[in-house]
């Protein structure tokens, strides 16, 4: 388990390595879904992320904060996240 100030700091670690930039990042339960982006470029987070393993957690991360760059779940969104799951990321 990571604490909150320590899983948002991995946020912001992700965020400047992959030249994303949200505004704001928030932990909060989610029922049916793991993160989420908004139009204002805060991206909230399920609280649940805290206790999943890191691949699981850096997944959701990296995510979230490409839909800053790539609203919608695309092709060029899919390459992207891609290409970046399978980088080794710190």
């Amino acid at each position: 388990m990571v604490s909150k100030e320590e899983f948002k700091r991995e946020v912001w670690k992700f965020a400047e390595d992959i030249n994303a930039k949200p505004e704001q990042i928030r932990l909060r339960d989610m029922k049916l879904k793991k993160g989420s982006c908004s139009r204002k470029k805060i991206i909230t987070f399920d609280k649940s992320l805290l206790n999943m393993d890191p691949s699981l957690r850096r997944e959701a991360i990296i995510h979230e904060l490409l839909h800053l760059r790539y609203r919608h779940h695309g092709k060029l969104f899919k390459a992207v996240l891609k290409t970046y799951l399978n980088e080794e990321v710190p």
